[in-house]
């Protein structure tokens, strides 16, 4: 069973609009892309914070996969979906101060 849902995410009142695609394949983690622009990088940066693959397909990495941080009994709308608004959140912030102020492995 495969799903895929796009939407629109805009992570603080302040924050641009993204264009979100979601794909999940049962028994794989889901992957979720940024659609609507290319994430730019911040001063003095080459490669895109929290992401796996490259600058160009690029999905965000949300949780550590290799930590269980995320099951298949979880459910999207309450997980993936708003770790995606608090992903863009520190990703703008970053874009600003060049500091990813996030958790997660470095």
């Amino acid at each position: 069973m495969k799903l895929e849902w796009t939407g629109k995410i805009s992570p603080s009142t302040l924050g641009e609009e993204y264009d979100i695609k979601l794909v999940y394949q049962w028994g794989n983690h889901p992957d979720v892309f940024v659609i609507n622009r290319e994430l730019k990088l911040a001063a003095d940066h080459y490669k895109l914070p929290h992401i796996y693959g490259s600058n160009e397909n690029q999905s965000l990495c949300l949780y550590y996969r290799k930590g269980r941080e995320w099951r298949d009994y979880m459910l999207i709308a309450k997980t993936i979906i708003p770790w995606t608004s608090e992903w863009l959140w520190f990703y703008e912030n970053w874009l600003a101060t060049g500091k990813w102020m996030g958790r997660g492995i470095h």
